[in-house]
């Protein structure tokens, strides 16, 4: 690691896959070679790439370890940061930051069957350890994949799935959810719970491995249960909260443990000691009910932070949220970076602030549309009912119905 943490090491995108029409996989390079000879990381573990004046985005480390002289990251353009990405090309330089996290246990595993369940893009966090595992064939038994995605074009690493369903020591199946298939379409037809369910794979000496929309993983968990899998032999990976990747700006934050630098990596056991907000609802908003009137806040800068300290005992629950995340600053990092700064120079996380506040909530999610007639928001991460006030901080401002939506600008 970079004996700077806030310093990214450059990188050149030596490669360009395009998954998907909007999926890209970059095999990256270090432009120091001293840098690449002293880099090194392990199965689970991710790291932030930045495009630099547009900020950061969280990937795992595609690549398997056992693959030297490069490393690969896969994403799909969902925002500001990784739309930047799917912009550059071949050539282009680009920053990362890592590996930062814990790993998976592949030595607990030798001499064990492993069963990896993945759906979507959820393909890419467990493509490393898969290849992980592959290249140290030997040391395991029998290596069974599960794969699915909404439809045909969906489906990511096509060449890597043919090159696994040929190979005679790998049992592949891969499926579309109904609908999804098209006339030459080979796999099964189904739901990757419904799959698993009929294939039956055997739990004795069998760890499972499964990453996937939460929606999926609600209901494998169950055919997993079913199939005689104890909690301690499940493990999954917890990527979409985290930001900093070394416990600094607190929005992986959970109960006492902190996704980036405790996990990424969990089995189930150890999700279960966790509070039930990330018990494989981690996308979802989570807001808990409340008889107190409900004001939404949208927009986490200074007016809106403004705006919800002034709340403070006022006697509402209070949600703020906010798509880009703007409080985490990350031009800060680089200006750490430069200044050759402490670490605890870091501003206090939002978290941080309102830690005291009773029925103060944050979420970093996006608005996608507000129904006037049942007073409900619609989020990237799910529904808020029974709104009071709705207060946008950005600059349009939109009056409906009776819920009221205003620009405050702090005042």
């Amino acid at each position: 690691m970079n004996d700077n943490i806030y310093k990214p090491y450059l990188m050149e995108i030596e490669n360009i896959v395009e998954e998907t029409p909007d999926v890209r996989t970059f095999r990256l390079r270090f432009k120091n070679p001293d840098e690449a000879e002293k880099f090194s990381f392990r199965a689970g573990q991710f790291g932030e790439y930045s495009v630099f004046g547009e900020g950061e985005s969280t990937f795992c480390v595609a690549s398997s370890p056992t693959r030297k002289g490069y490393i690969e990251c896969t994403f799909r353009k969902t925002g500001r940061v990784t739309n930047a990405l799917a912009h550059l090309e071949t050539g282009d330089t680009i920053g990362f930051r890592g590996p930062y996290g814990n790993t998976f246990p592949i030595e607990e595993w030798e001499g064990k069957n492993l069963l990896y369940i993945a759906g979507g893009i959820a393909l890419p966090p467990m493509r490393c350890v898969i290849w992980n595992t592959i290249d140290l064939r030997d040391k395991y038994k029998d290596i069974t994949i599960v794969y699915g995605a909404r439809t045909v074009a969906d489906l990511v690493y096509k060449q890597e799935l043919k090159e696994w369903e040929e190979r005679p020591d790998i049992r592949l199946i891969t499926t579309v959810d109904p609908g999804g298939q098209t006339p030459d379409w080979k796999g099964e037809t189904g739901f990757v719970p419904m799959v698993l369910e009929k294939i039956s794979p055997s739990s004795l000496n069998t760890v499972a491995i499964l990453c996937g929309p939460p929606v999926m993983i609600k209901f494998t968990l169950p055919v997993l249960k079913k199939l005689g899998f104890q909690d301690k032999d499940i493990y999954t990976t917890l990527e979409n909260r985290m930001k900093c990747g070394f416990g600094k700006c607190g929005r992986c934050n959970v109960g006492k443990v902190f996704v980036c630098k405790d996990g990424p990596v969990f089995n189930y056991e150890q999700i279960l000691t966790l509070p039930k907000s990330i018990n494989f609802t981690r996308l979802m908003i989570n807001i808990p009910k409340s008889d107190k009137k409900r004001i939404i806040i949208a927009g986490c800068g200074f007016a809106g932070l403004t705006l919800a300290k002034k709340l403070r005992n006022k006697g509402f629950q209070v949600v703020i949220l906010d798509k880009h995340n703007y409080h985490q600053f990350p031009p800060l990092f680089y200006q750490v970076a430069s200044a050759g700064l402490e670490e605890s120079s870091i501003l206090f996380p939002l978290r941080k602030i309102f830690q005291n506040y009773k029925d103060f909530h944050i979420r970093k999610v996006e608005i996608k549309s507000v129904n006037s007639v049942s007073s409900q928001l619609i989020t990237s991460a799910g529904t808020l009912n029974t709104i009071t006030l709705f207060l946008h901080m950005g600059p349009q401002i939109h009056i409906s119905g009776h819920l009221i939506c205003r620009n405050t600008r702090g005042e």
